[in-house]
């Protein structure tokens, strides 16, 4: 992966690894789940292309590596070859750079109607000129593609009879000539390790995707989420301990009495002399800047008290540690709650390296934050055909927002939004009467079991609308 892709591959697996800590603890609420879904979408989605996540970067080294592969293949062996992505998007970039190679292409997806396909699958099966067929998983059903003998599957299906569904449409009964099948997968990315995941692991795939859906599907089993999350969340120290013993067991030491080895003290370290911890703490104050309300020293560790934390917060003290002064980071809610246990906190008996002026201490709501964080996930969903739990998001964003130009901690329960929309926020100015109509509208629909896909397009145009205003 080039740069940004490997930013936004570590950003969205971050995130998603924040919340599968949570599935480990407790049932995660729905709306929670949709942030996973789409955050592991996003970093699937970023493995291809930085440009499907962020909209603007170009290219990418699968469409590099593609390229080499068909102009080998098509414009000097003139073979005919099929091209699959789960992401309609990745076709459309693979059109524009088989067309501005000069080969000639059709591509199918899940916006082509019906009738129009069988018109495409004759073409590239008929006529010379046309060498690549371009498709999505959606649209692949009771395709008949024998006359190519190259399939590139530009990332890896978390279904493995997606896989094969993809190799069935070429390599079939009555296929007289050589197949040659390519799998592209991104180098030390979440993708290849799915991959290690699914190998051999059929049963986690129940209905992960529908092979008669007429959209992009990014579904996942109930069974498949479970593996993710644990993944995602690492094995516990006992099991991991279990496997240990299991495969590469420890010869039995002889120990006589009174020879057992001492335990390894504590590191103890002189916070104001030592020039490592000068280091981290510059480093610390450089990473979270103005977000700072007080740097902690105990037991050998740093603690960085921020005002309001974010799912990059994680990885950064990681970058910062070391390994015998490790950083850890919460936010100021946490801090004041351990505050008040007294000697009974974790956090007794620490020493104050650094502590912010009143004055430097930012006032942002942090609702704002986990409003927009919503709104993104719903946009993500969307931009890959995927309406499940959009509205959900979209009330949720809507209501955190609000909530936040009010100057409260919480915001309110979908069911109160209405009486809590007219008898508070209007009132106060921070809606008009036709942006809290929208409001009830979008909350409404989001109670609703089945809405169509142009009702839940029009919400979430009317949501980054209202958004755009309150800025």
């Amino acid at each position: 992966m080039d740069v940004k892709q490997q930013e936004l591959h570590g950003s969205a697996l971050q995130a998603a690894g924040l919340l599968a800590q949570i599935a480990k603890r407790r049932p995660l609420m729905p709306g929670e789940s949709n942030r996973l879904l789409a955050a592991l979408q996003e970093a699937r989605m970023a493995c291809n292309a930085a440009g499907l996540v962020d909209k603007e970067t170009q290219g990418s080294p699968k469409l590099e590596e593609l390229a080499r592969l068909l102009d080998e293949l098509c414009l000097q062996s003139n073979r005919k070859a099929v091209v699959f992505s789960q992401w309609a998007m990745m076709t459309e970039m693979v059109e524009v750079l088989v067309r501005g190679m000069g080969l000639g292409c059709v591509r199918l997806h899940g916006g082509v109607p019906s009738h129009r396909r069988g018109e495409l699958m004759e073409q590239f099966q008929t006529d010379d000129a046309v060498q690549v067929f371009i498709s999505t998983d959606a649209s692949g059903t009771g395709l008949n593609l024998q006359s190519a003998t190259v399939l590139v599957n530009l990332d890896m299906p978390w279904n493995p009879a997606i896989l094969n569904q993809r190799i069935a449409r070429i390599h079939r009964l009555g296929q007289k000539h050589k197949v040659q099948i390519f799998l592209l997968l991104a180098e030390d990315s979440y993708e290849q390790r799915v991959a290690q995941l699914v190998k051999g692991k059929r049963d986690l795939f129940d209905n992960v995707i529908d092979p008669a859906a007429s959209e992009d599907t990014v579904g996942v089993s109930k069974k498949m989420l479970e593996t993710l999350i644990d993944d995602l969340a690492g094995k516990p120290a006992e099991d991991a301990a279990k496997v240990e013993t299991s495969t590469t067991p420890e010869p039995k030491m002889q120990e006589s009495a009174g020879e057992r080895p001492a335990a390894k003290p504590a590191a103890t370290v002189d916070y104001e002399d030592d020039e490592s911890v000068r280091r981290i703490v510059s480093g610390i104050q450089s990473e979270f800047g103005p977000r700072i309300e007080r740097v902690l020293a105990k037991a050998g560790g740093l603690l960085v008290v921020v005002e309001q934390w974010r799912d990059s917060d994680e990885q950064t003290a990681q970058k910062l540690s070391a390994d015998d002064l490790p950083v850890a980071v919460i936010d100021g809610r946490t801090w004041r709650s351990l505050k008040r246990l007294g000697s009974a906190s974790p956090l007794a008996e620490t020493r104050t390296l650094f502590e912010a002026a009143e004055s430097e201490q930012p006032q942002q709501n942090p609702l704002h934050e986990q409003a927009v964080q919503k709104l993104r996930s719903a946009e993500v969903l969307l931009e890959q055909q995927c309406t499940v739990g959009v509205m959900d998001l979209l009330a949720s964003a809507l209501l955190l927002k609000l909530a936040a130009l009010n100057g409260q901690t919480q915001a309110p329960a979908v069911t109160e939004a209405a009486a809590w929309l007219y008898t508070d926020i209007v009132p106060r100015g921070i809606l008009t009467g036709e942006q809290a109509a929208q409001v009830v509208q979008v909350v409404s629909l989001s109670l609703s079991s089945a809405l169509p896909d142009v009702l839940i397009r029009q919400a979430e145009s009317d949501v980054r609308q209202l958004f755009a205003a309150w800025s």
